[in-house]
């Protein structure tokens, strides 16, 4: 019986063997033919009715006020050259006045518009007339006012 055991065995084996060295057939992929990218035919672009031009006309004039807010300087671009003529730099300024120079600096290029108070400290601090530094600022808010409202 110890031989009919063994036979046995070495059948297992070798068919075990067998059975993990054999591999699977390979199935191919069908093979994909070369197609041509197929172009849509250009559409033409839909036509438009012709629009009709009207007459060519002088545009209307601009009313006063806006011409005259047009041709007004910024009180900054003014207060720029009042420094200039007092041969005083912008920290300065701003020092005498008692005001921080990034204030100053912010209306002299044009970012806000000057209060009173900071109007009379900056004509007092370039020794300028105060009712007429005052009266310039005033003139340019007054030609916006009537710019927006028109």
């Amino acid at each position: 019986m110890a031989t009919k055991n063994t036979s046995k065995t070495s059948t297992t084996k070798a068919s075990t063997t067998k059975a993990s060295t054999t591999k699977a057939p390979a199935t191919k992929a069908p093979a994909k033919k070369a197609t041509t990218p197929t172009v849509e035919p250009a559409k033409a672009p839909a036509k438009k009715a012709p629009a009709t031009k009207a007459p060519a006309t002088k545009a209307p004039a601009k009313p006063v006020q806006q011409r005259r807010a047009a041709q007004l300087q910024h009180p900054g671009v003014m207060w720029l050259a009042y420094m200039s003529d007092a041969e005083m730099s912008q920290t300065a300024t701003a020092t005498a006045m008692g005001v921080a120079p990034m204030t100053l600096n912010r209306l002299v290029n044009g970012h806000g518009i000057p209060t009173a108070k900071v109007t009379v400290a900056f004509a007092r601090a370039v020794k300028k007339d105060v009712e007429q530094v005052w009266a310039d600022v005033c003139a340019y808010e007054l030609a916006l006012a009537l710019a927006e409202v028109q």
